[in-house]
């Protein structure tokens, strides 16, 4: 602004001294340059908010995804999935153990009997066994969708093959 009235000053005379019209000149020079960084600069910006937009529904769309395949998992009849749940939360205070919460959650069963095996398997996991492959051990990890499977309310070779692991004098 203040190079425009100056300008506009200079304009009203009749002569300009070539000092003062070269100092205008390199001025008007480095307000254009000024002007073509900023150019470049909002051109960048632009650009690098359609990539922005462009992630941004792309992660819309991986959630939208991610919401609608947790909606149809949790529309799984509680038959179809698990029959128990054994969880451990560990709280610590500055890198010691303060308290730990286990809990053992039972989500179905067909027959008293298959209560005891559900129990059974997930008081294994709070001994520390993971799953083995035969479908005839307490801790196999599947289970037909009657629940029982072929286990029986004995220890297989399996489970105590796991067990003799956690305790040596099983």
């Amino acid at each position: 602004m203040e190079l425009n009235r100056e300008v506009a000053d200079w304009n009203q005379r009749t002569t300009i001294p070539d000092s003062v019209r070269t100092r205008l000149e390199r001025e008007r020079e480095g307000l254009d340059a000024a002007r073509r960084d900023l150019d470049r600069r909002r051109e960048q910006i632009e650009k690098s908010g359609e990539l922005l937009a462009a992630e941004s529904d792309e992660l819309n769309r991986d959630i939208d995804e991610h919401n609608r395949a947790q909606a149809r998992a949790a529309s799984v009849p509680t038959a179809l999935s698990q029959a128990g749940r054994y969880d451990e939360e560990v709280t610590t205070r500055d890198g010691l153990v303060e308290d730990i919460r286990r809990r053992i959650r039972v989500f179905r069963f067909d027959d008293p009997a298959d209560l005891v095996l559900v129990l059974a398997h997930e008081l294994g996991h709070a001994l520390g066994l993971g799953h083995v492959d035969d479908a005839g051990a307490v801790m196999s990890a599947v289970s037909t969708p009657d629940g029982r499977g072929t286990r029986s309310p004995g220890l297989h070779p399996g489970d105590v093959q796991l067990l003799s692991l956690v305790c040596p004098t099983f």
